[in-house]
This record gives C-alpha cells, structure tokens and sequence, in this order.
C-alpha cells in the first residue's frame, strides 16, 4: 500500500510486473492475472497518469478468466485538491516546453487531447481512466444489499461472508461480473462499477469525500472497513469448493 508519492514509489517498483501479468494472460493463456503480493492498493496516488498508460493499455486487451480477482486499487478522493489542482500545477511548469499530440490513443473514450491531460493529471482526475465509484449514502442500509454486516458489539464474520456469497450469485452468477455490478460494505461504502471491462482487475476509483475526505485523511472507519473487506474478498474462495486465485 502506498499514498501520495509513496504510491509513485510503489507503482515504479510493481509496475513492469503488473504489466508481465497481463502480458502472460494476453499471449500464453494464463489462468488469472496475478497481484505482486496479495494486493497493490494506491491512494491518492500522486504522479502523472501517463505512467501508468501503458499497463491500462495492455489490461484492456485482456480476456479475463472466470472468478478473475483484482490485483490493483487506485482510490482517488474527489476533494484531494493536493492532487487535483497543486500537482498539475507543478507539472505543468516543468512540462511546458514538452511537445504532445493530440489523438494519439487508440481507445473511442479517450479524448483527443488525453496525451496531453496524461501528461499534467494525475490517474484519479482523469474520468476516462475511472473504472469504479466508492461513496458512502447516508442510510442504515443501501437499496440494492440489504444487510448491516457488523453488529455493534463484535465483528459479524458470518453475515460478511453470506454478503459475498449473495454477491456473487447476484453479478457473478457464471464466474464472470456484470456490469454496473455494486459491493455494499460492512460500515456502508458503496463501491460501483461505471466503465470498462467489470473483469478487469485493475480498479481505479474515485473516492467521495465521506470516504475519503482530502488528501491525508485517510484512516476513517468507513474507508478502513472497505480496505478489509476488500482484501478477505481478495483471499476468500467464491465457492466453497473453489480455492481463491
């Protein structure tokens, strides 16, 4: 896990192996594609989004297996403005005299000065880019996933993991998800799929600010709790006979 630039180190150091994951899956049929670990998670990640083009260029030509799991989380919050507005500000004065093209991406939803837009923002202001939305309603219980997940007293581990079984057989019948499939969690983040292939495992997510509130404030009970279950999800069998991939 890494935040602000401690997310530009992580990414420098993962990213070539990320990239050879998808490439295995592409060429030689491999199974899954795997996470270096058992999850990269980046928030707030603070460097340009042309470092990380090209493994979202290669992860859009994949064909993802069944029961495919994420390997890597980008959680951007909407109100980071240390992101938003101070870092393209300092990449723009040591970009100015850099040349780019517009049109150069091969992708329909990219716009024609995307290059350009990589280049200055980072990947979590860029909406082309966003693959998933993480809010937080303000209701005892979301309208599509009924259920509260933790008592009052105690972690309630049974009804988390009855959730993630009434997930599944909900947008992940034939071990493939749906799209606009949504994961309610345990303190009452909602996590949404809005763009792209939903098995894609490389997630980039805005955050909104009941989530993640700024820049650094990023230890609340309603984030921390969707880190959890993010990684049991990563580590729990989909069926009971299936051993996590």
């Amino acid at each position: 896990m890494g935040h602000s630039f401690g997310g530009l180190i992580l990414f420098t150091a993962v990213s070539e192996y990320l990239i050879e994951s998808v490439v295995r899956c592409i060429c030689y049929s491999a199974p899954v594609v795997r996470p270096f670990g058992d999850l990269i998670i980046l928030i707030n990640p603070a460097f340009e989004a042309a470092r990380y083009l090209p493994l979202y260029s290669a992860a859009r030509r994949a064909d993802y297996p069944e029961n495919q799991r994420p390997c890597f989380l980008a959680v951007t919050s909407k109100s980071d403005d240390v992101t938003k507005y101070g870092f393209p500000m300092g990449r723009w004065f040591s970009t100015r005299l850099e040349s780019v093209r517009r049109n150069t991406l091969e992708w329909d939803d990219a716009p024609a000065d995307a290059q350009g837009r990589s280049i200055l923002h980072t990947v979590g202001h860029l909406e082309w880019l966003t693959t998933h939305r993480l809010t937080c309603p303000n209701t005892d219980e979301s309208a599509h996933q009924a259920y509260k997940g933790m008592r009052p007293d105690k972690d309630d581990w049974d009804k988390e993991r009855t959730a993630f079984d009434e997930f599944n057989q909900t947008f992940r019948p034939n071990g493939r998800l749906r799209e606009k499939w949504k994961r309610t969690y345990s303190s009452g983040a909602i996590l949404e799929h809005v763009r792209g292939n939903p098995n894609n495992p490389f997630w980039t997510i805005e955050a909104g600010p009941e989530v993640v509130d700024g820049h650094s404030e990023i230890f609340g009970k309603v984030f921390m709790d969707f880190l959890r279950q993010v990684i049991d999800d990563r580590l729990r069998p989909i069926a009971s006979k299936q051993p996590p991939v």
